[in-house]
């Protein structure tokens, strides 16, 4: 899916940063920050519920536009920053692009399909990557790249880098021989059974060594406590 700037972000120019950003939260913005190639930062604030909106619809590879105080800028969501308690954004990182120039970029998998292997012979089904590296000029940039898993028919089918549909205008920096998704036999009752042995080894080792370290605490505290109890019996024989 080809990438557009269709989506539409306002956001305003603001003089605070740094520790003074948590005034702009408590107005319901989020403090963002517009950087580019030849072309000052700056600080601004977009609106809190907005941009949460349409979070789930951006990817590292969507273009949008980024209106600042009129000023529309051409721009890809570099990074967002979420409170690590609540997981909301709590400031973003935009990066402004020239529709002339390509850039380099990650480009979202997305697994689609069925496969048979995994449905009719109990297969498990691997991803090896959700994420491949492409460059592109910014309006050519695909949002996401579909993996259709029903290739994986059997156990020895694979899907590589070079097998996906990225696009004419799109160059793959990837190895194109990378395994992308595969799908495993299922384990036999042989393999369980000695994974489950191995399971119980690594059980059975844990609580020995949790017992050895019990009882050289316990003996490291009776020691401790030896030289109070020779005290003790010389005071009760000085006494009788």
């Amino acid at each position: 899916m080809m990438a557009t700037n269709k989506i539409q972000i306002e956001a305003q120019t603001r003089e605070q940063a740094g520790k003074k950003a948590k005034h702009v939260r408590f107005d319901g913005s989020i403090p963002a920050i517009l950087y580019g190639h030849k072309i000052p930062n700056v600080s601004v604030a977009i609106d809190a519920k907005s941009f949460v909106k349409v979070l789930p619809e951006l990817s590292s590879s969507t273009l949008l536009n980024l209106n600042i105080d009129g000023d529309s800028r051409a721009v890809l969501v570099s990074e967002v920053q979420r409170d690590p308690m609540t997981g909301n954004p709590i400031h973003v990182d935009f990066h402004q692009v020239n529709l002339k120039e390509e850039i380099e970029t990650t480009v979202p998998l997305v697994f689609e399909g069925v496969s048979l292997a995994v449905k009719d012979m109990a297969g498990m089904l691997v991803k090896s990557i959700n994420e491949i590296n492409v460059q592109a000029l910014p309006q050519n940039l695909p949002e996401h790249i579909i993996v259709d898993i029903s290739a994986l028919n059997d156990f020895e089918a694979r899907i590589t880098i070079g097998d996906l549909k990225v696009g004419a205008d799109v160059k793959v920096l990837d190895n194109l021989e990378e395994i992308v998704a595969v799908v495993t036999p299922p384990r036999s009752e042989a393999e369980m059974e000695e994974l489950n042995k191995e399971v119980e080894e690594n059980a059975s080792e844990v609580k020995t060594e949790a017992d050895e370290k019990k009882a050289a605490k316990e003996a490291e505290v009776a020691a401790e406590g030896a030289p109070e109890a020779d005290k003790s019996e010389k005071k009760e024989a000085k006494k009788e």
